[in-house]
């Protein structure tokens, strides 16, 4: 028996690269935003019926990073509430949700060589980053 995974965010790059590691027994089913849009909690509803999928992986994301500066609501609606769209619903489905972010939700500011971490605090410095932060929480 396969696994069946839904990738929201499909067809964007982070989407397509999940393709390339497909393992056996695991049936990736890449959406695109036409099918899936995570800022709208009905396409969601509407993406887990039709695939009934086991795990949701979330790649949607408005990546226009110095744009996000003077297009706040639409990096907020995407990356922070578009991803909490997609929790409730993976929380109501009882299945798995990966949320995939950026290193942009930090400061910046560690030296260079060292690797960000999951205990290291959060001090995003653009809308994009701050976006990203309010996703993940």
């Amino acid at each position: 028996m396969s696994a069946r995974i839904l990738i929201a965010g499909g067809d964007g790059q982070v989407g397509r690269e999940f393709a390339d590691i497909a393992q056996p027994n695991v049936e990736l089913i890449r959406c695109a935003r036409a099918e899936l849009d995570i800022t709208n909690p009905a396409s969601i509803d509407v993406a887990l019926k039709k695939y009934q999928p086991q795990a949701l992986i979330n790649t949607a994301a408005y990546t226009a990073v110095d744009r996000a500066e003077s297009e706040p609501d639409a990096a907020f609606a995407i990356n922070a509430m578009g991803a909490g769209n997609l929790a409730a619903a993976a929380e109501q489905a009882g299945i798995p949700l990966l949320h995939v972010s950026t290193d942009y939700v930090f400061s910046g500011e560690k030296a260079v060589g060292k690797s960000w971490t999951e205990e290291d605090s959060c001090e995003p410095r653009s809308v994009y980053g701050h976006s990203k932060l309010i996703g993940e929480e």
